[in-house]
Parts: C-alpha cells; structure tokens; sequence
C-alpha cells in the first residue's frame, strides 16, 4: 500500500499489507487486489495449497482506516480452474473477475451475502482468446479489458447500452 497527500503530490513509500499477504511459508501468493469505492472490501486472487488453482477471496473492514480482516474465500465464485482479476462495484454487490479464458459477472443481495453463480459475459468473450483484467468506470458505463483476440495482448472496451 502506497498513499499520497493529493493527487499532484508523490506516491509514498510503499507498506506491507499483512493481512492480505497469507504468506509465502506455505506457497501461497495472492494478486490482482481491487478495492471497493467505500474502501470497506478487497478481493484478489489467491494461490496456494489450499485453493484449486487461483482463487478469489475477499477481505473486509468497518471502516476505511481500520485494519483489513482475513481473507476469506469465495467458495460460490471459485472452480478447479482460475480465478483472476477481481473488480468489485455496486458497493460490494457486484463483481467481475476473469475465469479460464472468459470474463465473468455474478451479484449478491447483499454485501453479507453469497454471490448468485457466475454469469459470462457473452457480449464481450471469444472464443479462442483470453479475456482478462477488466476495469469498469466509476459510473458503471464502460468496460475496459484485456483480450488476446487479435494475436497480442490489446486494451478493449465496450459500452452500456442502456435498456
């Protein structure tokens, strides 16, 4: 973690955050941290000896200055192949997150409550490319991703057509 006075100012020397770092003593690694607008929930990836693959996991705390809990995992999102690059938006109700070779979209009532099963996002994977590392604007509008489609890795994005 790295903090800056405002926006003009430099980037602080950067912290360890232990309590969303397992450790490495058993193998496991996580990655690809998101935290939510309110700054109360984390999810990453999470690798190690007690996951399939990667996993996505998630941490939270009552408020933005307090300490991050531990991680938990995202039992009702994870299968035996990877999970990565987590977003959360809507306040922690809604996530997007690549998995396998696709990128996914699930929800959940509330922010106490398990996530409804991953849906893909079939207007934006193809097949026979990697998607991944989706971004979405603060408004929710648009959807900035990686995607292997052309032969290289490129930036996409793809806009919400209102109903």
């Amino acid at each position: 973690m790295s903090e800056r006075a405002s926006r003009d100012a430099p980037w602080g020397e950067p912290s360890y955050v232990d309590a969303l770092n397992p450790g490495h003593d058993d193998g496991t690694q996580a990655m690809n941290p998101h935290v939510d607008l309110p700054e109360l929930r984390v999810v990453v990836g999470l690798n190690g000896p007690d996951t399939q693959g990667w996993n996505l996991a998630i941490a939270s705390r009552e408020r933005p200055l307090d300490e991050w809990g531990e991680l938990v995992p995202l039992a009702e999102l994870n299968d035996a192949g990877d999970q990565l690059a987590p977003v959360l938006f809507d306040d922690g109700r809604q996530i997007l997150f690549r998995s396998g070779d696709d990128l996914y979209w699930a929800r959940r009532p509330g922010t106490n409550d398990a996530f409804e099963p991953p849906q893909p996002l079939e207007e934006v994977n193809v097949p026979d490319a990697r998607e991944n590392d989706p971004y979405l604007s603060p408004d929710g509008s648009i959807l900035f991703f990686s995607s292997e489609r052309s032969g290289g890795t490129d930036i996409y994005e793809a806009h919400r057509i209102a109903p």
